[in-house]
Formats: structure tokens, sequence, C-alpha cells
């Protein structure tokens, strides 16, 4: 079986390894080379492949951005959306949906200093 994960490669990947698959379980699938630039076998042998593309707001969060937070607040609380890249998500404290975070502020204590790695406007409104 194969799952081709679409339209977002990094929701793709996190939602694998989530699922207890590996790196070495998924390719990444470019729709505008042949093939999706892969060999038959690397098609064959991949659970997943995973479109090559991506939101470029989620895209923007680098673990620079993580550890930076962390330096400055090292008791502070870190949540990405799993549609940032795997190395963000690898590192964060939470990873969930726009609904899962909405949730995880709410229930945060009461003076806590939360990174939230997705769009401004849903941060704004959670400040």
């Amino acid at each position: 079986d194969k799952v081709l994960f679409f339209p977002d490669q990094h929701l793709g990947r996190n939602t694998g390894i989530a699922m207890g698959y590996t790196h070495d379980d998924m390719r990444v699938w470019n729709p505008r080379l042949e093939l999706g630039g892969l060999r038959d076998d690397d098609v064959r042998d991949a659970t997943f492949l995973l479109w090559k593309g991506h939101c470029s707001v989620h895209q923007r969060f680098t673990p620079a951005h993580v550890e930076a937070f962390r330096a400055e607040h090292p008791d502070g609380i870190v949540i990405a959306h799993p549609e940032c890249a795997h190395e963000v998500c690898s590192i964060a404290d939470e990873v969930g949906s726009t609904d899962y975070i909405i949730k995880a502020v709410a229930k945060a204590p009461v003076g806590a200093t939360i990174a939230i790695g997705t769009e401004i406007h849903l941060v704004n409104r959670l400040a």
C-alpha cells in the first residue's frame, strides 16, 4: 500500500513519523518531473509519496527560531503546526492542528510564554 500525501510534504512527513514510519519510508514526489523525479525502485519501495508542496507561512519557521525562543524563555512552550518542517516539529514541545493550538493555549497556565509556529492572524487572536 502507498499513501500519496498532498498538498503539503511537511504535513505528510510529520503525520507519517507520528504513525511510526521513518524518513526511509518516504520519498518526495516532484509533480514537475517525470515519475516525480524518482526512480522506479524509489516509488516501489516508498510507503509515503510526499507531494513537493508546502505552506509558505509554515515554511518560514526554522529550528533557529525555536532555539532563540528557548534561549530567551527557558520555561517557554513551543507549539508548532504540523505543516512546519519536521526539523521544527521534532524540537517543539507540542505539535498540532489549528484547533489543537487554540485548545493548548486555552489550557496553558496563566502567564505562560508560548511560541506558536503558525500564521500570524491566529497568533494575534490568541494573544
